[in-house]
């Protein structure tokens, strides 16, 4: 299974739970703001295949300042074979900007679990990328307000990497930090920096709207 469609299912279940939890669209709408997801991380212990059965549980973390953290794990067999965490903004429909939690009428629940310094501990930082891919925003990579599908960014940053890695080893980790929305038509300049670390091959991606050379998404990949 793709890690973008593995993330696909991470938000489906936790759309499903925001809504038991009573903080889910109707709810927020009700409010005039939104979810925005802000940075997601993942590391993959087994890679899930054909006609393997499978459980996903996610459930909400304490938040810290603006962020509220979600964290998740896919279980096979009675076993966790991937696990991750997501950071969430709540933004103002009318400003578009980050709302504090204090000033919310409704109450965000939060659960306390171990480990929970275990993500989001550094941010990306390219210094010798060069470019690589570009991608033309289309159709199938767009959600109902014409923005790309956040799940998309998975598929474009394992498309940055060489055939023969992607084929010989195993994806460990992947890190994807939102930072500007891109829209339908927009074409990204794909940039990458590649380095070997403990018999480990790490791709580091930026990705620059072609038009403005601001950036849309950074990613991080690690493979064995």
């Amino acid at each position: 299974m793709r890690p973008s469609s593995m993330v696909r299912l991470f938000q489906e279940a936790a759309m499903h739970h925001a809504e038991e939890l009573g903080v889910g669209y109707e709810a927020l709408k009700a409010e005039g703001i939104f979810w925005v997801l802000s940075r997601i991380e993942m590391q993959i212990m087994e890679p899930l295949l054909w006609e393997d059965k499978y459980e996903v549980r996610t459930w909400p973390v304490e938040f810290e300042g603006l962020l509220f953290r979600r964290d998740f794990e896919f279980i096979k067999e009675g076993k966790v074979i991937c696990k991750g965490s997501s950071g969430w903004l709540l933004v103002s429909e009318e400003k578009r900007r980050p709302v504090r939690p204090s000033s919310l009428k409704i109450k965000i629940p939060s659960l306390i679990k171990d480990n929970k310094a275990s993500f989001f501990e550094q941010k990306i930082k390219l210094e010798h990328a060069i470019l690589k891919e570009l991608i033309k925003v289309g159709y199938s990579d767009v959600d109902m307000n014409q923005h790309a599908n956040n799940t998309r960014y998975f598929d474009w940053l394992l498309q940055c990497i060489d055939k023969e890695v992607l084929e010989n080893g195993q994806i460990k980790s992947i890190t994807i930090e939102y930072v500007k929305e891109a829209n339908w038509g927009d074409t990204l300049e794909l940039c990458v920096e590649q380095k070997k670390e403990n018999n480990q091959d790490i791709y580091m991606v930026e990705a620059l709207n072609q038009t403005n050379k601001k950036c849309c998404f950074r990613g991080l990949c690690t493979i064995n």
